[in-house]
This record gives structure tokens, sequence and C-alpha cells, in this order.
């Protein structure tokens, strides 16, 4: 008898312990006042790292070249028809990993088909060429459109002046090319060849 009297007890104990423990006590929660302060939740954002990206970037190097002229400017006359017809002096930067050698071409902006001169197999850790020196022993210079080889000194016959645009190359192969090669044939190879270019412009005026 004391055996069932105790566990009636216990069971009687439990549930008034589950009736406690109930939030459906069947009253309402009243509304939040305007003076309470709300629950913040905190949210976690998750980083996504794209594995094709390196850690550290390296900064992008760009191609640029330069010659003995303000860009865009007027070329000094030595360098034409009018002045002593000297070859200017170039310099560039940029040359990308991958480079095998470096070419340019000069040519009147308006008339691509009017090339003054071409040179290709320059050596990719060159940085440019002084005025009036000789070319590097690699180096391989097409006939320009006059049926020269080497530069042909621009020679606009106005005042007004005309633009020539020169245009580096840097090339993924050596050209299989050599000095008298007819410009069409060097011009070709140097853009299929191409890794990147860049041009830069100038002005020669007549007399």
């Amino acid at each position: 008898m004391r055996s069932r009297i105790t566990r009636v007890t216990l069971l009687a104990t439990v549930a008034i312990m589950l009736a406690g423990c109930s939030t459906n006590d069947g009253r309402d929660m009243s509304p939040p006042r305007d003076d309470q302060t709300d629950t913040i939740t905190q949210t976690t954002v998750a980083t996504t790292v794209d594995p094709t990206q390196d850690a550290v970037t390296e900064p992008a190097t760009f191609l640029s070249v330069s010659g003995s002229w303000e860009e865009g400017g007027v070329i000094a006359a030595k360098h034409t028809c009018a002045g002593s017809g000297v070859t200017p002096a170039l310099s560039w930067a940029g040359i990308g990993t991958g480079t095998k050698s470096l070419g340019f071409v000069l040519s009147e902006s308006d008339d691509p088909n009017n090339v003054l001169w071409v040179v290709t197999n320059l050596e990719p850790t060159l940085t440019g060429i002084a005025e009036g020196e000789p070319l590097p022993a690699t180096a391989v210079v097409a006939k320009n459109s006059r049926g020269d080889i080497g530069y042909a000194a621009p020679c606009p016959d106005s005042a007004e002046g005309t633009s020539y645009l020169l245009t580096l190359y840097a090339l993924d192969q050596v050209i299989e090319a050599g000095t008298g090669d007819d410009t069409t044939t060097v011009l070709a190879a140097m853009e299929s060849a191409a890794l990147d270019a860049t041009s830069t412009e100038f002005v020669a005026k007549g007399a």
C-alpha cells in the first residue's frame, strides 16, 4: 500500500513540475513599450574566398613608349626632311613576362600604308634607343614605303603639319625575317606575334 502511495505521489509531483515549465498557460504577452529595448540578433556573415585568386595580387604592368617629343606635340625639325633627318630617341617600359623580342613601326596616322620605319627582333631587355645611334646587332630593319632600308624622315608638305604614329610591339617570338624584307611581311609577322602593343603620336610640320 505504501508503495502505491509513493508512486502516486511521485506522478503527481512530476505533473506539477511539467505544468510549471509549460509556456502555454493561457496568458497573452503584452506588446513591448516604446521605452523597452528591442532584442538584437547578431548574424555572422561568412566571407567567401575565391580559390582562383592569389592572396596577394601583383600590380599590373603596362607597356608604354615615348619619343623625343611631347605626346601629340611637334617633333623637332632635325628629325624631318626639313632638317638632317636624324633618327629620334625612343624609350619604353612595362615589358611583360613572356616577351621574346620587341619591334616598332612608324607610319602616317591617317595613311597607315605610308610606313616610314620598321624595326623588329630587338632584345626584350632593351629599354630604348638613342638619337641618331646605330641599332643593336639583333635588329632587323625592313624596307619603308619609299623602298629604302631604315628610317625615312617625315616630310609633310604643309605648314599645318601631318600626324605620325609610332607603335611598339612586345612579341612572343623572334620574327623570322631579314633586313631588307618588305614592310608588309614584317609588319604582318609582328602583329601575329604581338603579346601587347602601344603607340605614341607626334606632328611633323613642313615649311
